[in-house]
């Protein structure tokens, strides 16, 4: 799959006021190393756009980039507990704690029910985005 194809399917948002940011990110990203598209904060996100704020757009466009039809990005999380330490939690793991409302404590195996401000979220580029730069 290519970068062109992704943008293609960008398209089907062509609706949607956060589209051309959409296009802007993936041309974006596709001058960034592989190293750096493992990690890709809002403020990476600001730094990149040449933004100062994350806005209500950004985050329709980082939502739309990880939509299951586009997969250019895949959401993360790091989890920092009681005694800041900081624990990934991949797309599959966030995913299932949003879903349920809970999270399990990735040591200790506890259920937590209130941990959303215990999350730092950041982005990678996916599979498809990656492969599609070769």
């Amino acid at each position: 799959m290519s970068i062109q194809s992704i943008k293609e399917d960008l398209a089907l948002w062509a609706d949607q006021p956060a589209q051309p940011l959409c296009m802007t990110i993936i041309d974006c990203m596709s001058k960034l190393p592989n190293q750096q598209l493992q990690t890709l904060t809002y403020k990476s996100f600001l730094n990149l756009l040449g933004r100062t704020n994350v806005d209500v757009q950004l985050i329709s466009a980082l939502s739309i980039l990880c939509d299951d039809k586009i997969a250019a990005l895949e959401a993360h999380a790091w989890f920092i507990d009681e005694d800041e330490n900081e624990h990934e939690l991949d797309p599959v793991e966030l995913s299932c704690a949003f879903a349920t409302g809970k999270l399990v404590h990735p040591v200790s195996g506890e259920l937590l029910s209130d941990f959303t401000s215990q999350l730092v979220p950041y982005y990678a580029a996916s599979e498809k985005f990656s492969s599609g730069r070769e």
